[in-house]
């Protein structure tokens, strides 16, 4: 695909004007004036995009774009063959393994937690609505995909009126490699992202390119998402300034995403402010960098659309938007670009498996870079806050753990180690 070829894939679905219908279902669409948002239907390929195609019809400007099933085999996936629809290939995975019996050794391994969501009535309708409610305990990776697949495995009898979610596990982040599990050493050949391997042709990554593929920072920004139908990531900004490729293993989800112009999806990096003692040891925050201030929390219910309209309208800095909705389907792979407001939510019958990778290409580095800069203002700050100069550069990154997102802080790790990644990345 990154040959001298430029020849635009067929568009499906691709059209600029708005959805006929709101996909809300708000009030304000049955009325004369229509949905106040204006949603468009995400474009759909049915072939993956040349290089200059991706970079000038969609990085650039910043629309996302799906591609049909099948990508997966072209590009040659080990995971093309379906092994990702069943969870027990997951939970007796080498790595999976491998991260279980590091769990209770000293150099441990991160926990986590699943989401979850409960089923309520929706007053004066006959239907429900599920809500975000709270957490697990935190757990191996393996426990609470074991937890997933008997809850599976039930079915409609299992059917508790409550709905679990490992989201945003970012399942490449330690080291396991080693680990003897089966009677033999597990080697990064047999890890989950060798099941992706060789990548998205287009996702040509800038942060791999120059750390390397291994590096801590590249192996950050690396998720898998495994939920129950109508469980939900609530709208935010992707941290960094990435680009992001997901790809639909198994199941359906919902889509909405927004795109402002790029002064107004500037988001800082600080994920909160300085926090309080008790506030630092927080095990439940999701990774990513937070939603621009007075983002709407939902983009599915009815009121939505008025919501996000009003949101819009107050920010005299926004100009330019653009509002996208549509499902991922098994076997999809979806764009999402830089900066952009989106959330999701899993639908349709049974587990949606997903795994994303997110990336900064020649198309988002200067995103990246903003995104460096208001992380070493901060870092400077924080020797400030040292006046007789006892802090060392290590300090000063763990004293903004819990200020910046984990992302930013890599970001900035990585820069005090590689003081010319900036001039590289520019």
């Amino acid at each position: 695909q990154d040959g001298p070829q430029t020849k635009r894939p067929r568009s499906e679905s691709c059209s600029t004007q708005a959805c006929s219908s709101c996909p809300n279902g708000c009030s304000d669409s049955r009325s004369s004036a229509g949905c106040p948002v204006g949603w468009h239907p995400l474009p759909r390929l049915s072939e993956p995009p040349s290089y200059d195609v991706y970079l000038h019809e969609f990085a650039l400007p910043r629309r996302p774009f799906i591609i049909a099933n099948g990508c997966a085999h072209k590009w040659g996936w080990p995971a093309a063959d379906g092994r990702w629809r069943d969870l027990s290939y997951l939970v007796d995975h080498p790595q999976v393994l491998a991260m279980d019996k590091l769990f209770d050794r000293p150099e441990g391994f991160r926990p986590v937690a699943l989401s979850i969501s409960v089923r309520r009535a929706v007053a004066n309708e006959t239907g429900s609505e599920w809500q975000t409610c709270g957490t697990t305990r935190l757990m191996t990776p393996r426990s609470a995909l074991q937890k997933l697949q008997m809850r599976s495995e039930l079915g409609m009898w299992g059917d508790d009126g409550i709905a679990m979610y490992l989201r945003a596990w970012e399942y490449d982040s330690d080291e396991w490699q080693g680990i003897s599990t089966h009677g033999s050493c597990c080697a990064s050949s047999s890890s989950l992202a060798a099941d992706v391997s060789p990548g998205v042709p287009f996702a040509r990554c800038l942060v791999s390119g120059l750390l390397g593929e291994q590096h801590p920072l590249a192996r950050s920004i690396r998720w898998i998402y495994i939920g129950e139908s109508g469980t939900e990531s609530l709208p935010h900004v992707d941290p960094m300034a990435t680009h992001a490729w997901m790809w639909q293993a198994s199941g359906r989800k919902q889509w909405r995403i927004v795109r402002r112009d790029p002064a107004a999806d500037a988001v800082p990096v600080i994920k909160t402010q300085r926090p309080k003692l008790e506030a630092v040891d927080d095990p439940y925050k999701v990774t990513g960098a937070p939603a621009p201030s007075g983002a709407p929390k939902d983009l599915f219910g009815p009121s939505a659309c008025s919501n996000l309209r009003a949101w819009l309208d107050g920010n005299r800095s926004t100009n330019d938007v653009t509002a996208w909705a549509g499902d991922l389907c098994e076997g999809e792979l979806l764009f999402i670009p830089s900066g952009t407001l989106h959330a999701v939510r899993n639908a349709g019958m049974g587990i949606s498996t997903a795994i994303s990778h997110n990336y900064v290409d020649v198309s988002n580095a200067f995103g990246a870079l903003r995104c460096l800069k208001q992380a070493l203002s901060l870092l400077v700050e924080e020797f400030g806050h040292k006046q007789d100069g006892s802090t060392n550069w290590q300090e000063a990154c763990e004293g903004l753990e819990g200020v910046l997102d984990a992302q930013n802080l890599g970001l900035l790790s990585a820069t005090l180690e590689k003081r010319d990644l900036p001039s590289q990345l520019a």
